[in-house]
C-alpha cells in the first residue's frame, strides 16, 4: 500500500494529482476490471504504461488520475525468508532489521486497478455548503495538478476535494492516511439524490468514525450507469497536509491485518525491551537504564498517539485529548530521552556546558505543554520542532564529544538517533514527493524507532563493560565539576553582591520618594486645597512667630480680615463651581497684592487673613487695604458666566490693637463686621481711625 506524496500547492487555488495504491493482497485477481483500460498483469513504477503503446500514459488536462494497485508481485518475486525458533541476539536482530530496511526501500507497489479522479478547491470564507460546492456554477474553481501529496502548509481555509469515481467499479474505500485533521465532512451520494454526511476528525468523538480504523476510511458510492460525485470538506488548524489511499474493501480488510501485525511487532519489542531493562536497573541500579525504560515507554506511546491508535483505544470519547496528546507526549519523551540522555552519556562529567543545555531542551517541552493547554494548536506545532531538533542536536554533540574521547557506548547512541532520523527523512521525501510510497516511506518512524530501541539497548549493555574504567574517569570528571561548580559559586557571589548593591540603591530611592512624601503631606497639612493658601494652623505659627520677632525688635505688624461680601448668593445662583473659580481668583489676587513676605491664609469659607510684617507706621495696612478692595471688585469669568463680588476688611495693628494673636484677630473681625454694617466694599481699622 502507498500514499500520495506531494510538493504542496501550487499558485492560485491549486491542484494535485496522484496514484493510488491498495494495501497488499497477494494473489487477488483484477482481470475482471481489464475493461477499464487497466493491465491485469500491473504497472511497475510511478509512470504507468498503457496497454498497448508502452508509453507512459498521463491523465489529460484538468483532471486528477489515482490509480489504485496492488503489490501482488511481492509474494510471487520475493519469498519472505522462514523465522528461525531460537531466540535472537540483540546485535543480529539489529542486522537483520537493517536488512528488512534495504530491501523494503527497494520494493515498489505493483499492479493497477480503477481511475479515480480528484480535483480540489480552496474556500477561504469557510462558509460554502456542499449544495453550493456541488453546483455547477462553482466548478470552475476546482483544479487539478500532478503532485502525488496534497500539502497546503498553514492555512486557516478550508478545502473542498472533488473525487469522482467511474461507473462499473468494485466497491471502494477512501482513506485519510493521517489522524490528525481537525474537521472532515465527506458528502457522499445519496440513493435517493443529496448527498449523505460523515462528520468525523479528531475534533469530534472517535464514535463518528464511519469504519473503526486508526484513520479516517469512507466508503465511496458506485454507480453502473454514470460517475459518482463525492465531497471531502476538509479544515485543520495545523499544517494541513492530506495523504488519500482507495482500497477495495478486501484489500482494506489485508491491509488493516498487515498493518496491526507490524505495529504489533513494534509495541511488543518495545514493551520486551522496556521490561528487560527494568529488570536490569532492579539488579544493577544504574539510572540509565530507568531513564532507558522511562523514554521508550513515552516514545512508544507517542507512537501510538501519532497512529491514531491512542484515540481508538485509550480515549476515543476526548477529542482533546485525540488532537492534542502527541504533542504532550512528545514533549514528555524529549524529556526523558534527553533525562537518558544525560545518564547514558554521564554528559554532566563529561560534558558539562552541553549538559546544561540538555537540561534547558528538557525544560523547554513545558512550553509546547502550555501552547498545547492554551489550546495555540500552530504553536505548538512550531515550538515541537524546534523543541525536538534542539534536545537531538544537542544529545548528538554531546555523543560526538563523547565519543571523541573514548566513550565507547556513545558510538551505539549515534547510531540509534542516525537510524530514526534516517528513517524519518524517507517519510519527510514522501510528503514532499520525492520518495515513492512504499513500506519504508510509510513506516519509516516505526522501524526507526525499533532500531533506536535496539541499538541503545545495545549501548546500555556496551556500558557495563565499561563501568570499572568510567569510575576513574568519573573521578577526575568530577573534580572538574567541582571547579566548575566552585567558579558557579563565585558568579553567584558576584550576583549576590549585585543585587546587594541593586538592593540598597533601590532602598535610597525609596527613602527620597517617602521624604517627598512626607513633604507634601506636611504641605497639605498647613495649606488650604482649594486655594494653595495657607490654613488656620499655619497662620497660627506665623502669626506666634511674627509675635515673638516684633516684641524682639520693638516692631509693628498688622492683620487683615477679609470676608466676601455676597460670596452666598454666587453659590446658590450659579452653583459650587463658580463659587470655588470665585474663592481661588480671590487668594490670586490677594497673593498679587502682598509681598512674598506676607502671609495670606484662608480661614475658612469665603474668609481670609493677611498677616503684613515690616511696618513703620500703623497707616501701612491702609494702603495695602485699599489695593485689596480695588483687585477683588474686579470681575471674574468662569464659563461664560461674570462673576462679581466685593470685600469687606477690618485691620488691626500689634501692639495698639492687641497684645497676642488672639486679640488681633478678635479686633481685626470686630472691625470687618464694621465695614459690612458701613454698606460693605469697605475697609475699617479696629482702633476706629478714618478708612482710606
Amino acid at each position: 500500500m502507498a500514499g500520495i506524496g506531494g510538493r504542496g500547492a501550487t499558485t492560485g487555488t491549486g491542484a494535485f494529482t496522484a496514484i493510488w495504491r491498495a494495501g497488499r493482497h497477494a494473489g487477488q485477481d483484477f482481470s475482471a476490471v481489464s475493461p477499464l483500460g487497466c493491465s491485469p498483469s500491473g504497472v511497475v513504477g510511478r509512470n504507468p504504461t498503457s496497454a498497448t503503446g508502452g508509453r507512459p500514459s498521463h491523465p489529460p488536462p484538468g483532471r486528477v488520475e489515482f490509480v489504485v494497485l496492488t503489490d501482488r508481485g511481492f509474494a510471487d518475486n520475493h519469498p519472505m525468508p522462514s523465522a528461525k525458533p531460537a531466540w535472537i541476539a540483540l546485535r543480529r536482530l539489529a542486522g537483520h532489521l537493517l536488512h528488512l530496511i534495504v530491501f523494503a526501500a527497494l520494493l515498489a507497489p505493483l499492479g493497477a486497478l480503477a481511475a479515480i479522479r480528484v480535483d480540489w478547491m480552496e474556500d477561504a470564507s469557510r462558509e460554502l455548503r456542499v449544495e453550493q460546492v456541488a453546483d455547477a456554477g462553482l466548478a470552475g474553481r476546482f483544479a487539478a495538478s500532478d503532485p502525488e501529496f496534497a500539502s497546503f502548509g498553514l492555512s486557516r481555509s478550508a478545502y473542498w476535494l472533488r473525487i469522482t469515481v467511474p461507473p462499473g467499479v468494485s466497491p471502494l474505500v477512501l482513506e485519510v492516511a493521517t489522524p490528525y485533521l481537525d474537521r472532515l465532512d465527506f458528502h457522499r451520494p445519496g440513493p435517493g439524490g443529496g448527498f449523505e454526511l460523515v462528520a468525523t476528525g479528531d475534533h469530534r468523538p472517535f464514535a463518528t468514525r464511519e469504519i473503526d480504523y486508526h484513520h479516517p476510511v469512507f466508503r465511496l458510492a458506485t454507480s453502473a450507469r454514470g460517475d459518482s460525485v463525492h465531497f471531502l470538506r476538509i479544515e485543520n488548524a495545523g499544517a494541513l497536509q492530506i495523504p488519500l489511499r482507495v482500497h477495495t474493501e478486501e484489500a482494506f480488510r489485508q491491509t488493516a491485518i498487515a498493518e496491526h501485525f507490524a505495529f504489533g511487532m513494534y509495541y511488543g519489542l518495545a514493551l520486551v525491551m522496556a521490561l528487560y531493562n527494568l529488570f536490569l536497573y532492579f539488579g544493577i541500579r544504574d539510572r540509565a537504564y530507568l531513564s532507558y525504560v522511562v523514554y521508550v515507554s513515552l516514545f512508544s506511546l507517542f507512537v501510538l498517539a501519532r497512529n491514531g491508535f491512542a484515540f481508538q483505544w485509550l480515549w476515543p470519547d476526548s477529542p482533546w485529548l485525540g488532537n492534542n496528546s502527541h504533542y504532550l507526549l512528545v514533549a514528555a519523551a524529549i524529556a526523558a530521552a534527553t533525562k537518558f540522555t544525560r545518564d547514558f552519556l554521564e554528559s554532566s562529567l563529561r560534558t558539562p556546558r552541553l549538559d546544561l543545555a540538555l537540561r534547558f531542551a528538557a525544560a523547554f517541552g513545558l512550553t509546547v505543554v502550555a501552547a498545547t493547554l492554551a489550546d495555540w494548536q500552530r504553536g505548538a506545532v512550531l515550538l515541537v520542532q524546534v523543541h525536538s531538533l534542539f534536545a537531538i542536536g544537542v544529545g548528538v554533540a554531546a555523543a560526538i564529544v563523547a565519543l571523541r574521547e573514548g566513550y565507547a557506548p556513545a558510538r551505539y547512541y549515534l547510531i540509534a538517533f542516525a537510524a530514526i532520523m534516517i528513517t524519518a527523512v524517507f517519510s519527510v521525501a514522501r510528503n514532499l514527493g520525492l520518495f515513492p510510497a512504499n513500506f519504508l516511506s510509510t513506516y519509516g518512524v516505526q522501524v526507526g524507532a525499533a532500531l533506536e530501541i535496539v541499538f541503545l539497548a545495545l549501548g546500555l549493555a556496551d556500558r557495563i563493560n565499561l563501568l570499572k574504567h568510567e569510575k576513574a574517569v568519573a573521578q577526575a570528571e568530577a573534580l572538574r565539576s567541582q571547579r566548575t561548580a566552585f567558579a558557579l559559586l563565585q558568579s553567584h557571589e558576584q550576583e549576590l553582591q549585585q543585587r546587594v548593591q541593586l538592593r540598597t540603591q533601590e532602598l535610597a530611592r525609596a527613602n527620597e520618594q517617602l521624604r517627598q512624601r512626607e513633604q507634601a503631606l506636611e504641605h497639605m497639612a498647613h495649606h488650604d486645597p482649594l486655594t494653595g493658601l495657607a490654613n488656620r494652623a499655619l497662620l497660627e505659627d506665623r502669626l506666634s512667630q511674627a509675635l515673638a520677632r516684633a516684641r524682639r525688635h520693638q516692631a509693628r505688624i498688622g492683620v487683615l480680615l477679609l470676608d466676601l461680601d455676597e460670596f452666598k448668593a454666587i453659590n446658590d445662583t450659579h452653583g459650587h463651581a463658580h463659587g470655588d473659580a470665585m474663592l481661588r481668583a480671590t487668594a490670586e489676587r490677594l497673593r498679587a497684592v502682598v509681598r512674598d513676605s506676607d502671609t495670606v491664609a484662608r480661614l475658612g469659607g469665603d474668609e481670609f487673613v493677611i498677616l503684613i510684617e515690616g511696618m513703620r507706621t500703623a497707616e501701612d495696612c491702609d494702603g495695602v487695604a485699599a489695593k485689596l478692595l480695588a483687585a477683588v471688585v474686579e470681575p471674574v469669568a468662569f464659563r461664560g458666566v461674570v462673576l462679581r463680588c466685593s470685600v469687606s476688611i477690618g485691620g488691626a495693628v500689634f501692639p495698639a490693637d492687641g497684645a497676642d494673636a488672639e486679640g488681633l484677630l478678635k479686633r481685626a473681625d470686630a472691625a470687618m463686621y464694621a465695614a459690612k454694617h458701613a454698606g460693605r466694599n469697605a475697609y475699617r481699622r479696629a482702633d476706629g481711625g478714618p478708612a482710606p
